[in-house]
């Protein structure tokens, strides 16, 4: 085993020296990442525009008022709706102005929503990306500038906001749609509960902190192009299969207690100690 002092991973920082990050990379370069384990890794939708998000999400009162149209409103899971393991919907609904197969709808058959729409025409009209104004672009003026793949939405996934101060990886399997402050983790030939517990404990927080910069004094970023990096350790063996299951078993009660506000406290520790056990590290 090799070691890594537990102070140097502190739920309140991990602010690890020069030779703590030098022993991370070293220890976990050679195992597979992320992207090795998923199908896919992509942000929610972007609304475009300063203040378009207002117009976008929409609250109960605006609906009732507008009589908008119920399926073109989507439960959605922004960022700050993102706890460890754990994730609620925002009172908030998306707007989503597409048919099935995200055609942009015909307004004209949605009264309520085009009522509601169309006093933002002018605004949403507006809206340009790399010098090209919205309509210049091919869409409809009261599109939304990317409106991803709902199909990826709607399948169990993995969330986790896209600037965070610590890892808050939660799962999800309401089918909510995301805003763009969220990435959605979409696993493949691994089990999501026990790739949850990976990514949400401290030796991968520790790992994050060594590839992702610091943003505004505060926060990591935890976009694609950083997350997709993180190393990830499957059993090998029947002692790390036993390790893996509990870790699993483990995320399954914690999935079940939030549901209920309970104390995960003393399973998210032992999660914690079974990551070092699985990769390999004595913490001490």
């Amino acid at each position: 085993l090799s070691t890594v002092k537990q102070e140097t991973l502190k739920s309140s920082g991990w602010n690890l020296s020069t030779t703590g990050k030098g022993f991370l990379v070293a220890r976990l370069s050679k195992l597979e990442t992320l992207a090795h384990y998923t199908e896919k890794i992509t942000q929610g939708v972007t609304c475009g525009g300063e203040g378009s998000d207002d117009i976008f999400y929409v609250t109960k009162q605006k609906i009732d008022s507008f009589k908008i149209e119920e399926r073109l409103l989507k439960k959605v899971i922004r960022g700050k709706n993102i706890r460890e393991y754990s994730a609620t919907p925002s009172n908030e609904d998306l707007l989503f102005p597409y048919e099935a197969n995200v055609k942009p709808i015909d307004l004209r058959l949605y009264p309520g929503a085009s009522k509601y729409l169309n006093q933002f025409k002018d605004k949403l009209s507006g809206r340009v990306l790399d010098g090209k104004n919205i309509t210049q672009w091919n869409k409809e003026w009261f599109e939304l500038w990317r409106a991803r793949e709902p199909e990826f939405f709607e399948m169990h996934k993995i969330v986790c906001p896209r600037i965070a101060e610590k890892n808050r990886f939660a799962y999800d399997d309401t089918g909510a749609y995301l805003s763009d402050s969220v990435v959605a983790i979409i696993p493949k030939k691994i089990n999501i509960y026990l790739l949850l517990g990976l990514l949400n404990s401290k030796l991968l927080g520790a790992y994050i902190t060594v590839i992702s910069p610091y943003v505004q004094g505060k926060y990591y970023n935890y976009s694609k192009s950083y997350t997709e990096k993180l190393p990830i350790k499957l059993p090998t063996n029947k002692k790390e299969e036993k390790i893996a299951e509990k870790i699993t078993s483990n995320v399954k009660e914690i999935l079940r207690l939030k549901k209920k506000d309970g104390d995960t406290n003393r399973l998210e520790d032992e999660i914690d100690s079974l990551v070092f056990e699985l990769y390999g590290i004595a913490a001490n």
